[in-house]
């Protein structure tokens, strides 16, 4: 099966009401400093964790989906890949959050404009750009 089929099934298969489970555990988690782990968050929203490790557990892949749709619709749930876990997010955090992903998307601009260069220019060319290929 395909991957994104897979993704399809899982979100298919949510249960109704992880959203806003997901909304009554973080309003107890406002402030980095009261961020929930992951997989607490995983056991507090299910009742359970899947032994799986987290990139294939069905209900880890659930939740972190249900709170990107949150997150699309305006509500601060926020992460950081330092520390991880959620949280409900300050006005300062959200603040300094936007920067952050508004600094990583423009750095990944530079990137695909930079690949998007190596269409123009023949094999050749690229060979001498890259020394070492």
């Amino acid at each position: 099966m395909a991957t994104n089929n897979v993704y399809r099934t899982i979100l298919l298969t949510m249960p109704p009401g992880v959203e806003q489970r997901i909304m009554e555990i973080l309003i107890r988690h406002v402030g980095s400093e009261n961020r929930i782990k992951r997989r607490d968050l995983v056991f507090a929203v299910f009742g359970r964790v899947d032994q799986k490790p987290a990139q294939t557990s069905t209900l880890d892949r659930q939740v972190r989906s249900a709170i990107a749709r949150m997150q699309e619709r305006g509500i601060p749930i926020l992460s950081d890949s330092g520390q991880g876990g959620y949280w409900l997010g300050t006005k300062a955090e959200c603040v300094n959050f936007i920067k952050e992903q508004q600094d990583r998307q423009a750095a990944l601009a530079r990137k695909i404009n930079g690949i998007k260069k190596l269409w123009k220019i023949s094999p050749n060319d690229l060979q001498a750009r890259l020394p070492g290929v």
